[in-house]
This record gives structure tokens, sequence and C-alpha cells, in this order.
């Protein structure tokens, strides 16, 4: 094996390390708004709607937090899960694997 393979292992266990308690943890702070009551997220309106509420899940006022991609792979985790803190962490930590491997 490489030295460049060794060093993404060596990345990728110390963010798998590094995140691992998550996995037993619950929802909280802006984890509740951003996910767990966020209509989008939860599947209470269409999807398409991602692209008109802001972050929060909200329409009104000035959008404070445009992001999409991030409410789409939230919206994708909760209907894969049923909105399992511990899978919605797992997936979490598995995103942060693969951006130490793009480092």
């Amino acid at each position: 094996m490489g030295s460049a393979r060794i060093r993404a292992l060596c990345l990728v266990l110390l963010a798998l390390l590094a995140y691992s308690p998550a996995l037993s943890a619950q929802l909280i702070l802006d984890d509740q708004v951003g996910v767990q009551e966020n209509p989008v997220v939860t599947g209470q309106v269409p999807l398409s709607e991602v692209f008109v509420r802001d972050f929060w899940g909200t329409t009104e006022g000035i959008i404070r937090t445009f992001r999409p991609v991030a409410v789409l792979l939230s919206s994708l985790e909760w209907r894969v899960s049923g909105g399992s803190p511990a899978f919605l962490h797992g997936c979490s930590i598995a995103l942060h694997a693969l951006v130490m491997l793009a480092l």
C-alpha cells in the first residue's frame, strides 16, 4: 500500500473517530429546526419547495440561508431512515470522511 493511501486511510479513520460519538446522540440545537422541524426535509411539503424555502424551511421574510443541496440530502436521509438520528449522524460522518479523502 502506497504512502498516499496510508495517509488517506489515516485521515478517514481520524474523521470516523472524531465524529463517532454522534451516532448515539439525539438531534439537538440547529438539527431540531433545520432537520426535524423542516417541512421540506420531513416531507410535509413537496420536495420542489427546496428552491423557494430557506435552509430552515421557512418562506417568511428574506431568505436567510439558501442551501438546497444540504436540504435535499437531509430530506433523502430522512425519507430513507424515517428520521433516525443515528442514520442522519452516520451520513454526516460518512460525508466528513469523504471530504477528508478529497483533501
